[in-house]
């Protein structure tokens, strides 16, 4: 017969649907993703402090959107910042200066922590009846408004490798299995 653990019942309130001022409170480099029926990409995940606060909480929402690292012209991450941006990326923005080694001048995403911008939030029900947001659009922020800051979110910190001196023991081989 099969054992199942107990799935925990996470209060979750989701963002309100709308336009909201925000501000972008992380940029969290997610590294090489498996890919669905499609190759391994470079993913990246921003979040964003809305200025509304949820009464549960008594906290902002928090939004998040997870892209593929690239800014190809047609990349869903490259046309939600120069909608932020209010303009295109230049080829050297984009793609870096040929001239250089290192290919300097290309735009750094994590330049945009901190950056204030208006977000369209919309909500999809999924399996099981749960609502989440998603966010549909971003655009520049709205001018002679006063910018918002980060109030309270701070980033989970996660393990730091074995080989580090993290507190942790190192694995030993009758630690039992790996999982």
């Amino acid at each position: 017969m099969p054992i199942y653990p107990e799935v925990p019942k996470a209060q979750y309130n989701p963002a309100p649907e709308g336009l909201h001022r925000a501000v972008c409170v992380d940029v969290i480099d997610l590294g090489i993703q498996p890919g669905y029926q499609q190759k391994p990409t470079h993913q990246v995940r921003l979040i964003w402090e809305i200025d509304k606060v949820d009464p549960d909480t008594e906290e902002r929402y928090r939004v998040m959107n997870t892209y593929t690292l690239s800014l190809h012209e047609k990349s869903n991450l490259s046309q939600h910042l120069e909608a932020w941006r209010g303009k295109k990326f230049t080829d050297i923005e984009r793609f870096g200066d040929p001239n250089t080694p290192d290919r300097r001048g290309r735009f750094d995403v994590e330049l945009v922590k901190g950056a204030n911008c208006q977000i369209q939030i919309g909500h999809t029900i999924k399996e099981g009846g749960k609502t989440w947001p998603d966010i549909l659009a971003i655009t520049e922020p709205p001018k002679g408004v006063e910018k918002l800051e980060c109030l309270h979110y701070k980033r989970k910190e996660t393990p730091k490798p074995e080989d580090e001196d993290n507190g942790y023991p190192a694995p030993t081989d009758d630690d039992g299995p790996p999982f």
